[in-house]
């Protein structure tokens, strides 16, 4: 393997560290307690009343009342408009509960009968003749309807709404369900604006047209009246919390008029938000959801022929009707799942696993943290937000495919949590901070990976440390790509003057990786729990064979343990598949109820432990203290704020994600210590490679030995591994060897190179057994994709991985790879094989209109609503007309005014209809196929991506860790990454802090091909007297620099102007000359176009340039047409030439 030996200079960076954001005293939210309301004394008879009502609430929770049901059909174009729709009312009347209860007659059957069926519909998007056929629909249903189903009644909207959504959703008070409901309820609006308090960046729905006929009959009458006034019909609230989650509300209207709506907030809940909670991610269409929880065949039969927003028919009509019953089936089956939990959350409050997590800590007693130790010095969540870094991702060996094999932490969250003992911290009556500066410093001199192979250890690990990093292997949060680029964490050789602190765990990693180099370390504390508060036992899934008392037992194992059963399950299922057909419904709820496990128990051992939710942003800045972990709190203002969730708990948080990262070094050490090197980590699971020299039989031996032995660390009963060996290491339960082939981190595909066919026979080919998409997630799946690369073990249209068409993309960069040796990323700028691969395949991504901000970007398409979605695609650039026409040798002929215009089009599967109806997104002119950007031309560059963490970041083979040298500090929070600087007394102190936006800074242009050297001013300095270490302090630059300077390196315009200013007062300083050309510089006299023609005819393609300069294609096509370049790239285009 090509090794990088080259000396190493630090990345010069600003690191980025978490900080722990504070409301001041005058600014805190003041809740005023609501004054005790006196009760009235109840009669006898409602006495008893209430309690019946309370005893069925109970006997039937989570849910016993009335069920309003409803989808909507829309029109199939960008607007979506409602075309017409089914609502259906569900239960009994709280007065016919008490009797049927009375008499032991009450039955969850009775409770979820149908009482109501509406039809409603546009009038002004049906036409007369779609309104007949939908009229003598419902004419027929209810003359064929049994007995035990009611009348259904046909209103057109604005009817329905007012006399029946009002009445039951809002005076009835009924439970408000549906599948996608913002979509749903955003139908039904007349009107619409942003959400306001509460609600920012969301939406109000004016539901009525109340005020606008008033002003039609009253032109004359308070002119001021707004669509939102209604006080009959409150408008609906909605903002978007997640994916497929999000918050809903009534307006509480005033009560100065007669017969105004009662203040009552609604109760909302989308099978998609319950479904994802409950069951995992997966397919979470609705009838994903309802092959996945179960619902029987015969409640929810669907379109097959996909007829939303065609012409109206019979069939048509039946499967919209049958929508709303399949919803409601679905609903049953969730809610009868959630009561397994039995939990006394409300059904319409859990919007995510997370959620759920802290369900069931508040079924079980545990309290929240911050509320449990009130006293608590905010300067400790300083601390320990500056110690937080998520998981460690990391390619180490780029582009060169090697036999590997692939280990995976079980849970690696909650198994740390178990390890740490962490749930004693949780359930503490007190806890203790106390000084072990001392111990640390004894621990870290002996620190073997022997001990960390002892359980006793890691409850000893909950420390705090602060360190001033002097190389040291440790976490940094930077922009390593360019100021430009998200921050990303790194985990690499850290240089610093200014002290940070870290969890124990880290520094305990950064001795294991480099045991030469102990830390020194300032100060240290470990939090200590005394005394156990009193919790209640739970039973998970109602299953008594899983009860928990926590006191006595751990959550996170416990339910790792369950998932664990249920996995074996699986694996136990699809065994019978050589003896009978398995039931596949059946495994497709054992794995999502494994998934929904897998998510509550990361939920419950971390995720609701460092959660902080965003709130809705302030009009005007406001002040807050933000604790960095170091001396005072520091003022701030800002527009941005975010809160502590419920159950933050933030230095426990940091124990876990560090906890996550020390295992990780302990699995690289000890495959170190056997010669074994690592192609990638991600955050739980590495890829180590057998070196040429090994053989395969030792090599997997050295990997079983590391398994075995870091699962005497396993906190869970026999059997169930703390560390294993991944499937894909295995075919037939038997060892084949694998391969990877790592682009840079999260971007990588594993595979062998042969396979099994129908008759056990092996065939050879490359057999893709994990692939990721990363970087490909927004665009979507090309409508009707066939693989142009078949293989004889899935079908042209199945995926083997992941989606079919990056399936093929990794197929082929792997087929590249392993046909010779890859000497420059420029190799895998794979553009003739990708188009062959995808053609001209347009790149598609999906839009939904789910915030108000994007409501205000999009408004201008006409009539678009919100919740809204359709496809946008990206229009063609001058760049792709000439690769286009270098690629087929024909004329590609585009209207000028369509060059670099983006599109949209309605949402379809089918390409055809897509293209048919492309509209500009600057004018809203229809242009049906007109020419946009490919696929292909969109992920060209895919496989040259570069890891930047690593050293070199474009290398090939084995990479080296990239150490860091931090210029400054700056701190973000947790959700809204967001930076800028604080001032005191109206002066900067040079230090970045969270809030809405960084301070100013003016980037000087450099003139177009200006050079500038700075060698005779460095030279004259010297020999005045200056040391080299002098001028290096002053100008801020490392001595490779220098010498680099002098030998005749040139820099950049803007570092020439602040320069000069340095040179000329060492000048003054030491009465030396300072002529004005001084510094001296070059005017670049020629265009880079005719060198880059002559790289073209030697076969470079655009898309290569692009790649070797670093700047996009539709650069490179300019400086082609003339435009002058930068002197660095016009030295860049030279060497290419040479």
């Amino acid at each position: 393997m090509k090794e990088t030996n080259l000396p190493i200079e630090p990345k010069v960076v600003t690191q980025i560290l978490r900080a722990y954001p504070e409301q001041t005293e005058a600014r805190k939210k003041r809740t005023p307690k609501p004054e005790k309301k006196t009760e009235q004394k109840l009669s006898s008879r409602a006495q008893s009343l209430k309690n019946t009502q309370l005893a069925i609430a109970e006997n039937f929770k989570p849910y016993s009342d009335f069920v309003f049901v409803f989808d909507c059909e829309t029109t199939a174009d960008v607007k979506n408009e409602l075309r017409f729709g089914f609502a259906s009312v569900f239960g009994i009347e709280k007065s016919e509960q008490v009797d049927l209860w009375e008499s032991r007659q009450l039955t969850r059957e009775q409770l979820d009968k149908p009482c109501r069926h509406f039809c409603f519909y546009h009038p002004t998007h049906l036409n007369p003749d779609e309104l007949m056929l939908l009229t003598t629909w419902v004419d027929r249903f209810n003359c064929e309807k049994d007995e035990h189903q009611p009348l259904m009644v046909l209103l057109p909207v604005a009817q329905f709404v007012k006399q029946q959504f009002y009445y039951w959703v809002h005076k009835k008070r009924a439970l408000c369900v549906g599948h996608n409901l913002p979509f749903d309820l955003s139908r039904l609006a007349t009107d619409w604006g942003p959400g306001g308090k509460d609600y920012t960046n969301g939406f109000k729905f004016i539901l009525c047209d109340c005020i606008k006929q008033w002003q039609v009959k009253n032109p004359q009458k308070r002119e001021d009246l707004q669509p939102d006034d209604c006080q009959f019909h409150p408008y609906i609230r909605m903002r978007k919390l997640g994916p497929k989650k999000a918050k809903f509300a009534f307006r509480i209207v005033r009560q100065n008029i007669d017969n105004a709506a009662k203040p009552y907030e609604g109760e909302f809940l989308d099978m998609a938000t319950l479904g994802r909670a409950l069951l995992g991610p997966g397919d979470l269409t609705l009838q994903g959801l309802c092959r996945r929880a179960d619902v029987p065949e015969s409640e929810c039969k669907f379109d097959a022929e996909n007829l939303h927003g065609k012409e109206l028919s019979n069939q048509y009509i039946n499967y919209a009707f049958q929508d709303v019953r399949a919803t409601f089936s679905l609903y049953r089956r969730l809610r009868d799942l959630y009561r397994q939990h039995d939990l006394t959350t409300p059904i319409t409050r859990i919007f995510s696993e997370a959620s759920l997590g802290k369900a069931y800590f508040k079924a079980m007693g545990v309290p929240r943290f911050q509320a449990q130790h009130p006293d608590t010095d905010s300067r400790f969540y300083g601390i320990a937000s500056q110690a937080y870094y998520g998981g460690r991702s990391e390619v180490m060996v780029r582009l060169r495919s090697m036999e590997c094999m692939m280990v995976d932490f079980t849970s690696q969250y909650p198994s740390v949590n178990a390890l740490m003992r962490n749930q004693s911290l949780l359930l503490a009556e007190k806890i203790e901070r106390r000084d072990n500066t001392d111990w640390v410093r004894v621990l870290l001199k002996d620190l073997s990976p022997e001990t960390l192979l002892d359980p006793a250890i890691w409850p000893k690990l909950r420390s705090m440390v602060k360190l001033i990093p002097q190389g040291e292997i440790l976490p940094v949060r930077a922009r390593f790509a360019g100021p430009a680029d998200p921050p990303n964490i790194a985990v690499t050789p850290v240089f610093a003057t200014d002290a940070i602190w870290y969890t124990l765990a880290d520094v305990c990693a950064a001795v294991l990786m480099n045991p030469s180099k102990i830390p020194v370390i300032e100060q240290a504390y470990e939090l200590i729990p005394q005394g156990i508060v009193p919790t209640q036992p739970k039973c998970i899934f109602g299953d008594e064979g899983y009860a928990i008392d926590l006191q006595k037992d751990d959550l996170f194992k416990t339910i790792i343990e369950m998932r664990q059963a249920i996995k074996t399950e699986i694996k136990s299922q699809k065994k019978q598949d050589s003896v009978l057909n398995y039931d596949q419904q059946k495994i497709e709820k054992l794995e999502s109820m494994e998934q929904g496990l897998k998510f509550l128990a990361n939920s419950t051992s971390y995720g609701v432990l460092a959660e902080f939710i965003e709130e809705d942003p302030f009009e005007v800045p406001r002040s807050i203290q933000l604790h960095i972990g170091q001396g005072l709190p520091r003022p701030c203002k800002t527009t941005q704020f975010e809160t502590p969730g419920k159950h933050y708990a933030g230095e426990i948080a940091s124990f876990i994600t560090g906890g996550g990262r020390l295992l990780f070094a302990l699995i690289e050490r000890l495959g170190r210590d056997r010669g074994i090197s690592h192609a990638l980590g991600d955050t739980d699971s590495m890829v180590f490679i057998r070196p040429d020299s090994m053989e395969r039989e030792t090599f997997h031996h050295y990997i079983e030995d590391i398994i075995t032995m870091v699962n005497l660390l396993s906190p869970y009963n026999a059997g169930i591994p703390l560390l294993k060996s991944e499937e894909v290491n295995v075919v037939d339960d038997e060892p084949e060897p694998l391969y990877v082939l790592a682009v840079s981190s999260k971007r990588y595909a594993l595979y062998n190179k042969r396979w099994k066919d129908d008759h056990g026979q092996w065939q050879e080919g490359i057999r893709l057994r994990k692939c990721t998409n990363h970087g490909l997630g927004s665009y979507l799946n090309p409508p009707g994709y066939r693989s142009k690369l078949p293989v004889p073990y899935a079908k042209d249209d199945e995926p083997i991985c992941t989606a079919r068409w990056i399936d093929d993309l990794w197929t082929m960069a792997i087929r590249r790879a392993e046909s010779g040796p890859i000497n420059d990323e420029l190799d895998m700028i794979l553009d003739e094989e990708i188009y062959g691969l995808l053609g001209d395949t347009p790149a598609i991504s999906k839009e939904t209109v789910s915030t108000w901000e994007v409501y205000q970007r999009v408004e201008s398409i006409p009539d678009i609503r919100p919740c809204s979605f359709f496809v946008t695609l990206p229009g063609i650039e001058p760049w792709m007309i000439h690769e286009r026409m270098r690629r087929t040798g024909k004329p590609v002929q585009v209207k000028p005014e369509l060059m670099e215009v983006g599109y949209y089009a309605p949402f379809s599967t089918d390409m055809d209809e897509i293209m048919a109806h492309l509209t500009r997104k600057d004018t809203h002119q229809h242009v049906p196929h007109a020419p946009t950007a490919t696929l292909a031309e969109k992920v060209w560059h895919y496989f040259a991506h570069a890891e930047h963490k690593a050293y070199p970041p474009q290398g090939i083979g084995q990479l080296q860790k990239q150490p860091v040298m931090v210029e400054s500090l700056a701190y973000c929070g947790k959700e809204t990454q967001t930076l800028y600087s604080y001032s005191e007394d109206g002066e900067s102190n040079g230090t970045t802090l969270m809030g809405e936006e960084e301070s100013q800074t003016f980037a000087i242009e450099d003139p177009e091909g200006l050079t500038i050297w700075l060698d005779q001013p460095c030279r004259t300095l010297l020999n005045s007297g200056l040391t080299r270490q002098e001028l290096c302090n002053e100008l801020g630059i490392s001595d490779k620099t220098l010498s680099n300077l002098l030998s005749g390196q040139s820099v950049s315009y803007s570092v020439k102007e602040r320069y000069t200013q340095l040179l000329q007062r060492f000048g003054q300083e030491r009465n030396l000359l300072i002529s004005e050309n001084f510094i001296h510089s070059k005017q670049q006299s020629s265009s880079a176009a005719d060198a880059l023609k002559e790289l073209i005819e030697q076969g470079w393609t655009i898309a290569k340039l692009a790649h070797a300069l670093g700047r996009s294609s539709r650069q490179v096509y300019r400086w082609l047409e003339g435009a002058k370049c930068k002197e660095a790239i016009w030295w860049k285009i030279k060497a290419l030439l040479t």
